[in-house]
């Protein structure tokens, strides 16, 4: 069995190493936030029940306006890790498909789908919503457990094992147990109590008492060496529930007090209002920023609009003064008083069209389409119309 596991985990470190470079590589551009650094703190955080400290530094992540898509995959991820820890799986479920639409949208889809089906079999399973959950094992295993690591990979094994002990299949149960904890010793050591627990379940099945108590004690001591409290309760609670079955009121009477002690320092739902504030009162922060930027915006836009206007209206005064001083120097020339033949005779055969046209009240603008020149043409010919008239007036 030890062989069969090393070769396992090798196998999976293999394609393991070489997602994570892949990974890698394909964020390196992208890539602000330390994840493994920040899940450790948000994992010793949890662990010390401070579960707002937990949420907000992730909101405060989230909240950052250069993350990518890969960021915010993560913390969404983390989020519901935290609401996990509290059994709040509403949030746990909604975070989730958060991570999702996030992680779809990286390089790395597959890797990142994957591993949200993996915490939403997790999930469900929790909730005995052992239908759904199965929908997702099986669907993770079809694509040979893409991107999972081991640790995941023995709490799979351990829900397996327990669809086989709810059928009382006990013996393959076991052997599902057996290789996770073989699992679980290689990656997360913390993480030991929930399958100590299911073999605590077994054996009371089995009526082995001895075995039952010494999963019981070896559950209690990796949940207090790790301070999780979390595991501690669900042990507690779960030989509660065997106790009471086997109508051991006595045993359970002073366990209850054990359990309500560690309980009320839990305080669960007390947590729970608490983050829920918090998420609410930072959605409104967000909303509120939201607002600023989209009244920014418009105020660019109107500023932008404004000056197209300004500019158009400056565009039409300039060409009415423009039209207004050619008209100018058309009536200029008409005023002047020359000897006609002489004149003539001096301009140029443009200068003598336009003078001929203007002689014959032509309008400014009909001289313009007649002779197929622009208004600025125009002008500058009648200038030297009118520069010519002067010298023979001197």
């Amino acid at each position: 069995m030890g062989r069969l596991i090393d070769f396992y985990l090798l196998k999976k470190r293999k394609k393991w190493c070489i997602y994570m470079l892949f990974l890698s590589c394909c964020s390196i551009y992208s890539q602000s936030i330390d994840y493994k650094k920040l899940e450790l703190e948000i994992y010793a955080l949890n662990n010390a029940q401070k579960f707002d400290e937990s949420q907000k530094k992730l909101l405060n992540v989230l909240n950052l306006s250069n993350i990518s898509n890969s960021d915010k995959y993560h913390v969404y991820l983390f989020l519901s890790y935290t609401q996990k820890r509290l059994q709040n799986y509403k949030e746990v479920l909604r975070y989730l498909d958060s991570a999702n639409v996030y992680g779809k949208k990286t390089n790395n889809a597959s890797f990142f789908t994957n591993n949200i089906k993996v915490q939403k079999a997790f999930a469900h399973f929790d909730i005995c919503e052992y239908e759904i959950a199965v929908k997702y094992m099986e669907s993770v295993a079809k694509t040979n457990y893409l991107g999972v690591n081991s640790e995941n990979i023995s709490k799979l094994m351990m829900q397996q094992g327990y669809l086989k002990y709810l059928k009382r299949e006990y013996a393959a149960a076991n052997e599902k147990y057996d290789f996770a904890i073989q699992l679980m010793k290689k990656s997360s050591i913390c993480d030991l109590p929930m399958i100590f627990t299911k073999k605590m379940q077994l054996y009371a099945a089995t009526k082995d008492t001895v075995n039952r108590d010494k999963y019981y004690n070896l559950s209690i001591h990796y949940a207090d060496s790790c301070g999780i409290l979390k595991y501690n309760l669900y042990t507690k609670s779960e030989l509660l529930r065997i106790y009471r079955q086997n109508k051991n009121y006595k045993a359970a009477f002073y366990l209850q007090k054990e359990y309500n002690l560690l309980d009320s320092i839990y305080n669960k739902e007390a947590h729970i209002t608490k983050l829920s504030t918090q998420s609410k009162e930072n959605e409104l922060l967000l909303e509120k920023e939201k607002n600023a930027n989209a009244r920014k915006k418009m105020n660019y836009m109107l500023a932008k609009i404004a000056a197209g206007i300004i500019l158009i209206f400056s565009f039409l005064i300039f060409k009415i003064f423009q039209k207004h001083r050619i008209k100018s120097e058309i009536e200029k020339t008409k005023n002047l008083k020359v000897d006609k033949e002489y004149f003539i005779d001096l301009l140029t055969k443009r200068e003598k069209e336009i003078y001929l046209l203007l002689e014959n009240n032509n309008r400014y603008k009909d001289v313009c389409e007649q002779l197929n020149i622009s208004e600025n043409t125009l002008k500058y010919h009648v200038k030297n119309i009118n520069r010519k008239k002067r010298s023979m007036i001197a």
